[in-house]
C-alpha cells in the first residue's frame, strides 16, 4: 500500500513545480520579447457543481481534480511576474466586464476556495485580493454577459481590450500582463473563430491560426489548468460542448495538472502566502537550475 495522500505536502510541491515552470518560461519570453511586453494567459475551469462535489466525495483524494486548484496557478503567475519584473510593471487582466469592477473590488464576503451561494467567481476573488494588495486590475471582457458565448463579437472585443495593454508606450505601461480567463477562451485569444473551435476543436491547433495579439506583445504564453474531470465533462454538456480537447492539447497550451484534493479550509490569502513562501525559498541559486544563466538584467528578487 502506498503512502497516504497529504494534501498540504502535495500542493506545496505543486506550487514549487508550477512556479519553476512559469518562471523559466517567463524569463525566456522576456529575453525574446525585446522592448515589447509579454502576455501570460492562465486558462481555468471556473466552474463547480453539486455533481462535481459528489464525485469528489467518492473519489480517492489523490485522484481528485478540483477546479478550485486554478487559484494556485492564478496566484503563482502573478507572483512569478512580480518576482521577475517588479509589481509596478505587472497588470492583471481578468475575464469580467467593466461593470463588475465595483462589485469585485469592494467584495468583503467569503474569500474561501469553497464557493457559497451569492459568491463572486473564484477568479473575482483572486482579483479582489490582488486589488487590495495594490495591483492594477483590468476588466477585459467588454461583452461578457451581454452577447452569447457563441458570438464572435465577444472575443473580438476581448482581444481588442487585452491588446491595448501591450500597445501602451506611456511610462506606466506594463512589462507583463497576466490574463486570467476561462480555458474555453484560449483558442479565440490564439486567433481561432469561436464557431470553428466548437465545430472542429479536436482537429485544431494553435499554430493553424493567425495570432491576433502578435503585434501587441513580443511573446504570448498560454497555460491550461482545466483538466478532464466531472466538472469539465458537465460543462461540456451544459455549455453546448466546451472545447475541452482543444485546451487540454499540449500543442495549444502548457498543461498545469493539479495533484489531487486541496487542503481543507483554504482562503485566497492562505494560497497567496504559501506561494510567497515558495518564492522566498527558491533563491537565485536554486532558480539557476531551472533558468539557464544569461547576461540579462532580469533577476529574481533576493
Amino acid at each position: 500500500m502506498g503512502d497516504a495522500y497529504d494534501a498540504q505536502e502535495a500542493y506545496q510541491e505543486f506550487a514549487k513545480e508550477t512556479y519553476g515552470t512559469m518562471r523559466g518560461d517567463l524569463v525566456d519570453a522576456l529575453l525574446k520579447a525585446g522592448d515589447k511586453s509579454v502576455l501570460l494567459v492562465v486558462g481555468e475551469g471556473h466552474y463547480g457543481s453539486p455533481l462535481n462535489d459528489l464525485a469528489n466525495k467518492v473519489t480517492p483524494d489523490k485522484y481528485e481534480n478540483p477546479p478550485q486548484s486554478s487559484v494556485y496557478s492564478d496566484l503563482i503567475a502573478i507572483q512569478v511576474a512580480v518576482d521577475t519584473v517588479g509589481k509596478d510593471n505587472v497588470l492583471i487582466s481578468i475575464e469580467a466586464p467593466p461593470s463588475k469592477q465595483e462589485l469585485i473590488e469592494n467584495w468583503d464576503g467569503n474569500m474561501s476556495l469553497e464557493q457559497k451561494q451569492g459568491d463572486i467567481p473564484l477568479m473575482g476573488k483572486v482579483a479582489a485580493y490582488a486589488h487590495k494588495q495594490g495591483f492594477n486590475v483590468s476588466y477585459d471582457d467588454p461583452l461578457g454577459g451581454i452577447v452569447s458565448y457563441m458570438d464572435q463579437k465577444r472575443y473580438d472585443a476581448e482581444i481588442e481590450a487585452v491588446g491595448k495593454h501591450g500597445l501602451r508606450v506611456d511610462d506606466e505601461a506594463p512589462k507583463i500582463v497576466v490574463r486570467l480567463v476561462g480555458s474555453a477562451h484560449l483558442a479565440m485569444l490564439q486567433g481561432h473563430k469561436v464557431k470553428d473551435v466548437y465545430e472542429n476543436r479536436s482537429s485544431l491547433t494553435k499554430d493553424q491560426a493567425e495570432d491576433p495579439l502578435e503585434c501587441a506583445y513580443g511573446q504570448r504564453l498560454f497555460y491550461n489548468t482545466a483538466q478532464p474531470s466531472v466538472a469539465t465533462w458537465e460543462a461540456g454538456l451544459m455549455g453546448g460542448g466546451a472545447p475541452i480537447d482543444y485546451f487540454t492539447n499540449p500543442a495549444n497550451a502548457t498543461q498545469i495538472d493539479p495533484l489531487g484534493a486541496l487542503p481543507e479550509g483554504l482562503e485566497i490569502k492562505d494560497v497567496a502566502q504559501e506561494i510567497q513562501r515558495v518564492s522566498a525559498e527558491l533563491s537565485p541559486a536554486q532558480l539557476n537550475e531551472i533558468v539557464p544563466p544569461s547576461d540579462s538584467e532580469i533577476t529574481v528578487k533576493p
